[in-house]
């Protein structure tokens, strides 16, 4: 299949605003267990290759936000007591960019997860992930890959 554009509506209950996207080309669309109101996309031929969106409401993102919170839960939950590593790549500090028109600022945290994925240790994956936030005024969107 080909890529494709991604419109996605207004949440009125939730209050979070529409967004688009493009989905690439060789994903296969499946329902986010942790959030059904988000998408997430998995390679056709590599399962761990995945896009997951969320949009979250949050009064003074655009103020209160930092990425720094997002690296600093990740590494509190992926430590060596539970087998798992966290490694920064890259990521925190200012915007990478800023959108004036639309009043959203983008963030982009790149790191390396070593965790777990299943019951025996034999199932020790190192997993690459890629985080963008986009912050407006009162909501996130993020998308991870």
């Amino acid at each position: 299949k080909k890529a494709e554009l991604v419109k996605a509506p207004p949440n009125s209950k939730t209050g979070v605003r529409g967004f688009v996207f493009e989905k690439p080309k060789g994903f296969k669309r499946y329902t986010s267990p942790v959030d059904p109101s988000g998408y997430v996309f998995r390679n056709v031929n590599d399962t761990y290759f995945t896009f997951a969106t969320r949009a979250e409401l949050r009064p003074n993102a655009s103020t209160d936000f930092k990425p720094e919170d997002f690296i600093n839960d990740y590494r509190s939950k992926f430590v060596n007591a539970t087998g798992s590593s966290f490694d920064l790549i890259k990521g925190g500090g200012a915007p990478n960019r800023v959108d004036p028109d639309l009043g959203v600022k983008y963030y982009e945290v790149e790191y390396v997860v070593r965790t777990q994925l299943g019951f025996s240790f034999d199932s020790l994956k190192t997993l690459h992930f890629i985080t963008t936030f986009a912050v407006s005024q009162d909501c996130i969107n993020i998308i991870n890959c």
